[in-house]
């Protein structure tokens, strides 16, 4: 990526705009979105997603399965790991320096001294970067939440799709999932088709009403319309709709059994685009996207950039993996995933972990430690938000977990060395995509 400095000024300067008090509505983006003309009005047809763990691993799977049949594809998400040009993607490259700052500076300029969230701001640059440069397809991703997110303006998308729900953001969207589910299943709307994953009954239940309250059109349920079949020892697996198997294939590029689930969704919306005109899906061209699908910090192998970080330490692993889980659900994705690897070699595991304050850092540490032999507990660089590393290393010991603090990265790579006494191990850095970014900010790698 070229210097961004001047990107980065810009960027500093709308965090600024801020308001006092965080009050999630859609009254700001509206106002600013009319002022820029409307742009959102002038995009490619939108496949809304909303959830809380996964939306990104189905927004790139998708990207990737329509790219590999000829459609040009747009994506938001966020938060980016190392640079924001990741949160825009344009048909498949993120947004260029000069892009990104033509239109950032247009909402600045039209914005003026008024009050807005950094979110909601940049939101309105996507949406003026998508009306700008054509496409088929527009993969939205919120933010936070869903009925109140920035990029619930939409009016008619083209899909709507729901990843599993739990418990995130709570001081925003509701301390129960019930709650949260109501908030998620607001980018709901009117004779349009929704994809809804695998989900907890809670959940289930509002967003059944939420669907049937706002009329939506056909719905897929994973288990009922659609699903996967997949043993842990093999690596073919099916992918069925309507009771029929459509694709027998090799797990796609992306990591860990979740990754099936996540396809199967993703698989979905493919054939519910299909339904809509947008493609004709062929085989061949299925499992060539879901081999090219890339997704940053997600079960990533890590072994090669942390061998280069770290290539004079006498006892750097062989086996290491980079992920942003920061929740409960996610805790529970990485135990599994290290359950299986262990499957297939049984080997001691460590972690380097940091999270925000805002996290159930407790109950994530109690999950993981049922699967970890030690752990060291890291501050997310440059980030008031995060827990102090003594912090949670209490945290892990009321929850009979070892981890210990450390000040720096490499005290932590010398302190698991130590403690592995010449033992080949596994190591896994995780707890935060925002201490993710950081580690990968150190390689340049996304």
């Amino acid at each position: 990526m070229a210097d961004t400095q001047q990107t980065d000024i810009i960027l500093q300067r709308l965090l600024k705009l801020h308001p006092k008090i965080i009050d999630l509505n859609l009254d700001r983006v509206m106002v600013l979105l009319e002022k820029l003309g409307n742009p959102h009005h002038h995009i490619a047809p939108v496949v809304h997603i909303s959830g809380t763990n996964g939306k990104g691993s189905v927004s790139a799977l998708l990207s990737a399965l329509m790219q590999a049949h000829g459609l040009r594809v747009h994506i938001y998400n966020s938060p980016h790991l190392v640079y924001f040009h990741e949160r825009i993607t344009l048909n498949g490259a993120y947004i260029s320096d000069e892009l990104l700052q033509t239109y950032l500076t247009q909402c600045e300029i039209i914005n003026g001294d008024t009050p807005i969230t950094f979110f909601e701001i940049t939101t309105c640059a996507a949406f003026l970067a998508f009306a700008k440069n054509p496409a088929d397809i527009v993969i939205l991703e919120t933010g936070l939440g869903g009925r109140l997110d920035a990029t619930n303006v939409i009016d008619k998308p083209a899909l709507t799709i729901i990843t599993p729900i739990s418990l995130d953001h709570q001081q925003y969207l509701g301390d129960t999932i019930a709650e949260i589910a109501f908030e998620k299943a607001g980018i709901l709307k009117a004779d349009t088709a929704l994809i809804v994953m695998k989900q907890l009954a809670e959940a289930r239940k509002v967003i059944e009403k939420q669907a049937f309250d706002k009329g939506t059109g056909k719905i897929w349920v994973e288990g009922k319309h659609y699903h996967f079949q997949h043993e842990y020892d093999k690596q073919e697996w099916d992918y069925i709709l309507g009771g029929k198997v459509k694709h027998r294939m090799l797990p796609a590029s992306l990591t860990g059994a979740h990754q099936y689930q996540n396809t199967a969704c993703a698989l979905a919306a493919l054939y519910q685009l299909q339904t809509q005109g947008f493609l004709e899906i062929q085989d061949n061209l299925v499992r060539k996207g879901l081999q090219n699908c890339r997704w940053a910090a997600r079960l990533q192998p890590f072994d090669k950039q942390w061998q280069k970080m770290f290539q004079h330490h006498h006892n750097a692993p062989k086996n290491v993996w980079l992920d942003g889980s920061h929740n409960v659900m996610g805790a529970t994705t990485l135990r599994d995933f290290i359950m299986a690897e262990n499957r297939k070699k049984d080997m001691p595991t460590y972690v380097i972990v940091a999270m925000l304050n805002s996290k159930d850092a407790a109950n994530f540490l109690n999950i993981i430690g049922q699967v970890i032999e030690y752990g060291v507990a890291l501050e997310i660089p440059e980030q008031e938000n995060s827990f102090s590393a003594v912090e949670l290393s209490v945290l892990a010991q009321k929850c009979n977990v070892s981890i210990s603090p450390k000040v720096s990265l490499q005290e932590a790579v010398n302190e698991i060395a130590m403690m592995a006494g010449g033992r080949n191990y596994r190591l896994v850095i995780t707890g935060s995509l925002y201490f993710a970014g950081a580690i990968l900010r150190r390689t340049t790698n996304i």
